[in-house]
This record gives structure tokens, C-alpha cells and sequence, in this order.
């Protein structure tokens, strides 16, 4: 989905007062942050789900702060606290910047995978690892029935 897309799911939500509530109820202060205290993918980045989307906790508070962040850029964390979501500023994404997978194809729009993060994914070793993980599970059932 496009950052402009994006942008426009998270502001009809943050028009709402009782999502917009709802969203700075997960926030405590401590000092100068405000800490996180809901979901955190893997312990370590703060997730706000709009419509059963996943969306950055830290891209939320600066739409609902009314700052628009370009569609080249990111937000990075500069307190040292993963879970913050009162110190970012605007990055280069380093994302964008990339024209080629690790393998070497290149991430062209007709090669992407849709990803509910700003990452970019290769479709074709997106196809190559769903083969590898297919194939896994086919050997561990025919184990399970022998």
C-alpha cells in the first residue's frame, strides 16, 4: 500500500475522537517520552492496528501531531528508547534507496510483494522461500504418518 494511502487511512481514523483516545491511552510518560505500553512487534516496535492493518505507533502520533512526513522518508527514534514515540525525526528511508533484493533482483513495482511494513519484498524469493516452507511441511507429514 502507498505511503499516500496510508496517510489518508490514518487520518479518516485519527477524526475519530474515540480511536484517537484510545490510541493515547497506550502511552505513559516517563520524563521528556511517552512510552508505548501496548502491542510492540517483537518487543521492540511500537503497533497501532487501523482496520486490522498494522501501522507505526511512532507515523500515528506524528500524523496526529498534523506533521506530514514525505514519501521518501522515515521516522527514526532518537531517545534510545524502541518504545518511544515522542523523539523521532525525519530520516532518508533507507528502503527507497534500495533498487535490489540480496539476491540481486530488482525491486521494480511489478516485482514487489505487498508488506503491511514500509519494507519492500522481492517477489521472487517471496515465491522461492513459500516452495522451501511447502516442501518443510510436506517432509514433516509424511514423517508424522511413518
Amino acid at each position: 500500500m502507498s505511503v499516500r494511502r496510508d496517510r489518508d487511512v490514518i487520518a479518516a481514523w485519527a477524526a475519530s475522537p474515540d480511536g484517537r483516545a484510545l490510541f493515547l491511552s497506550g502511552l505513559r510518560a516517563d520524563g521528556e517520552c511517552r512510552i508505548w505500553t501496548k502491542h510492540a512487534k517483537r518487543g521492540t516496535y511500537p503497533i497501532w492496528n487501523i482496520g486490522g492493518r498494522p501501522f507505526s505507533a511512532r507515523r500515528i502520533m506524528w500524523e496526529l501531531l498534523g506533521k506530514e512526513l514525505p514519501d521518501d522518508m522515515d521516522l527514526v527514534n532518537t531517545c534510545g528508547n524502541l518504545l518511544c514515540v515522542a523523539h523521532t525525526v525525519v530520516a532518508p528511508n533507507a528502503l527507497a534507496a534500495q533498487t535490489h533484493c540480496l539476491r540481486g533482483h530488482p525491486l521494480t513495482e511489478d516485482n514487489l510483494v505487498a508488506s503491511v511494513t514500509t519494507e519492500r519484498r522481492c517477489l521472487v524469493c517471496h515465491r522461492m522461500h513459500s516452495r522451501k516452507a511447502v516442501a518443510r511441511y510436506r517432509a514433516r507429514k509424511l514423517a508424522a504418518k511413518a
